[in-house]
């Protein structure tokens, strides 16, 4: 046997008209697919942008916000005023300190 012979032999890929349909088909979409993934890298960079321009920003306090509410990830400072001076723990007995 002959190398030319047992190259005649071997079968060659040859696709129908069906595959080349739907390849030609999904083509379109798999194509909008991929542009739709580079618009949202650009707005995903973009909003990262946003973020870390925020991050940066001094916190403010919620006197300073007045009736706005805080945007997206911006930075919050609170301050709490405690007036108990032990450190008390969970109890289920009732309090006889406190008027009712």
């Amino acid at each position: 046997m002959l190398l030319s012979e047992s190259v005649e032999h071997r079968r060659r890929f040859a696709p129908g008209w069906p595959l080349w349909v739907f390849t030609l088909s999904l083509l379109p979409l798999l194509l909008g697919l991929g542009a739709w993934q580079l618009q949202r890298a650009e707005q995903k960079q973009l909003l990262q942008a946003d973020i870390d321009a925020l991050a940066q920003a001094p916190a403010k306090t919620l006197a300073q916000l007045g009736t706005q509410p805080p945007a997206d990830w911006q930075p919050l400072s609170l301050q709490a005023n405690s007036t108990h001076t032990t450190c008390g723990c969970w109890t289920t007995a009732p309090a006889t300190d406190r008027p009712a």
